[in-house]
C-alpha cells in the first residue's frame, strides 16, 4: 500500500498518476487511491481488472517493483510526503506487517512542455522490456528523478523487510509440548 500527503491537505488522487511494473505479466498496471478522512492519498499496488496475482516474495527474499509517478498540472505545488506499507494478504483480509520511512520530495510546475511518461523499464544489458499502457493525460515535471527513484527504492526495501517478517513469523512458530 502507498500513501501520498502534503503538508497542505490539498492534493488528491486526481492531481497524479501511480503505476508498478507487472514483471510475470509484462505491463504496467495503475494504482488506484482513494482519499481518507485525513486528507491521505491511499493506494494499493493490485490490479483487481486484471489476472495480476500479487507480489510472492520468498522467505528471506526481496522483490524489485519498478514505480512511475507522475503528477497533473493541477498538483498543489511543494513538499509532499510518501511511505510505503506491507501487508500479508490472509484471504479477504490482510495484516500490515511493515512500514517504510516517510520519504519527502518536492513537486514544482514543470517549466515546459510535459514529458513523454517512462517506457518499461529496461532488463540488464539494455534491451527494453514489453511496452505496458502509458500514464494518461498530460502530466508535469516532478524534479529530481532521485525522488522517484528514492521512493522506489523505499518500496523495494519495505517489501524485503516485509519478506523477513513473514518468513520470521512462520520459523517461529512450534508445536506445543506433547502431554505426559
Amino acid at each position: 500500500m502507498a500513501v501520498l500527503a502534503d503538508k497542505g491537505r490539498a492534493l488528491r488522487p486526481d492531481h497524479f498518476h501511480l503505476d508498478f511494473y507487472d514483471k510475470n505479466g509484462g505491463r504496467w498496471l495503475p494504482v488506484r487511491f482513494e482519499r481518507t478522512d485525513e486528507a491521505e492519498n491511499v493506494g494499493v499496488l493490485d490490479d483487481r481488472a486484471s489476472d495480476f496475482p500479487g507480489f510472492a516474495i520468498p522467505a528471506h527474499g526481496s522483490v524489485a517493483v519498478p514505480l512511475r509517478l507522475a503528477f497533473t498540472p493541477a498538483a498543489p505545488g511543494g513538499p509532499v510526503t510518501a511511505n510505503v506499507t506491507a501487508v500479508q494478504k490472509r484471504g479477504t483480509d490482510g495484516a500490515w506487517v511493515g512500514e517504510s520511512d516517510d520519504y519527502t520530495f518536492a513537486v514544482e510546475p514543470a517549466a515546459g512542455p510535459a514529458p513523454e511518461p517512462a517506457g518499461p523499464p529496461r532488463h540488464p544489458g539494455g534491451a527494453a522490456s514489453p511496452s505496458g499502457s502509458p500514464a494518461p493525460g498530460v502530466l508535469a515535471d516532478t524534479g529530481d528523478l532521485g525522488a522517484l527513484l528514492g521512493a522506489g527504492a523505499v518500496a523495494c526495501a519495505l517489501l524485503a523487510v516485509g519478506a523477513v517478517l513473514v518468513a520470521g513469523a512462520r520459523t517461529t512458530r512450534r508445536k506445543p509440548p506433547a502431554a505426559d
